[in-house]
């Protein structure tokens, strides 16, 4: 009698458990809702790009490095997506890498006219908070964050054309 009882409640612990981790949705980004960290940076032609310069345009950002796997996985995912949203403005920010590097990996992946921002010193990446890449970060017309996405998005289309409505 003693182990049927002791055996129910370790069930009904375990369920509860399980409940409770169901229930678990992962806290906001930080910077979500906030004001976005104006940057400046250079595109792989050496042009400088400002986040003010863009204001009044919906703009996501797309941290990543040719040496993360994820990141290759997605990249050509996202880059698919927002070229369903041409009023949307989109640039992957490679961290810490080299032109040289990251031009060698577009020609390779076949991701040429991929619009490429380089954050060399990662201080881009330190202003958003980045704490694991991919990350990428949706930025309202009003310049505030409106969701910051850390990880490989499951259905890009679906979890990114959901915030770009």
């Amino acid at each position: 009698m003693r182990l049927k009882i002791w055996l129910l409640a370790l069930t009904l612990s375990a369920a509860g458990a399980w409940g409770q981790w169901l229930e678990f949705r992962p806290a906001a980004h930080p910077l979500e809702g906030k004001p976005a960290p104006d940057f400046t940076l250079e595109d792989a032609n050496g042009k400088k790009v400002s986040l003010s310069a863009l204001k009044g345009k919906m703009v996501v950002l797309d941290f990543w490095a040719t040496w993360c796997p994820p990141c290759v996985e997605g990249l050509p995912k996202i880059w698919r997506v927002m070229q369903m949203h041409p009023g949307v403005v989109f640039y992957a920010v490679n961290l810490q890498e080299s032109n040289a590097d990251v031009e060698k990996f577009l020609q390779m992946e076949k991701l040429a006219k991929l619009p490429v921002l380089l954050d060399k010193d990662g201080k881009v990446a330190n202003a958003y908070q980045v704490t694991g890449i991919p990350e990428t970060v949706i930025i309202g017309k009003d310049g505030v964050i409106r969701k910051i996405h850390v990880g490989l998005m499951k259905d890009v289309k679906k979890e990114l054309g959901a915030v770009l409505k």
